[in-house]
């Protein structure tokens, strides 16, 4: 318990549960997630009211979890990566996940894997210059068509034309993306905060 806090109304706090939903395809559960919050990786919350403690009575910071996986899954990668988990973590389907390793990765045909593997190499420089927005919308729960709307009105376009990649979005980053993402979030928190000022405090 004294590693939980009283939760207040804020912005992009989900409970471990809902979390451990969207992650569940990465391969993280909830025991996962309540271990870093108890080895201090990022913080906890419960209710006021909570009555006894419960997977849905905990709440985290999205972000913050969602930073400290990518950060384990950097750290995890060595020199090869079986293409199944790396698809899981972009959260794309078989076939978006053949644009991507088209366009931006390299299978190993002579590695002992066979051509289910990828080039880590290959990976790292992904994750230097790109960011894939179907994975950014899917753990944040965002639309990506409106998301994709909305960069386009800051004259954000993706890497590649939608034409080539079809439904995989990528696009370079850029201090320019970063705060437009950030602002997707704003936008989004100031409607859950003026949702829970109308209404009683949890």
């Amino acid at each position: 318990m004294n590693k939980l806090h009283k939760v207040e109304c804020g912005p992009e706090l989900v409970t471990v549960s809902d979390l451990a939903s969207t992650l569940s395809r990465l391969k993280w559960s909830v025991a996962d997630i309540i271990n870093l919050i108890f080895s201090n990786v990022f913080a906890g919350f419960v209710a006021d009211d909570f009555d006894g403690v419960t997977i849905t009575s905990i709440f985290v910071h999205r972000e913050k979890v969602i930073n400290e996986l990518e950060q384990q899954f950097l750290n995890s990668l060595s020199h090869s990566i079986h293409k199944i988990p790396l698809q899981n973590y972009y959260c794309v389907s078989d076939q978006q996940f053949e644009k991507l390793n088209k366009f931006y990765f390299r299978e190993l045909e002579d590695h002992h894997c066979g051509n289910a593997c990828i080039d880590v190499q290959a990976v790292k420089r992904f994750e230097e210059q790109f960011l894939l927005l179907n994975r950014w919308c899917y753990l944040r729960d965002f639309s990506i068509s409106e998301a994709v709307k909305k960069l386009s009105k800051l004259r954000i376009e993706p890497n590649l034309s939608s034409s080539i990649t079809k439904n995989v979005h990528v696009y370079q980053k850029s201090e320019y993306l970063s705060a437009a993402l950030a602002e997707l979030i704003r936008e989004r928190n100031a409607i859950s905060i003026s949702d829970c000022d109308s209404s009683p405090q949890i």
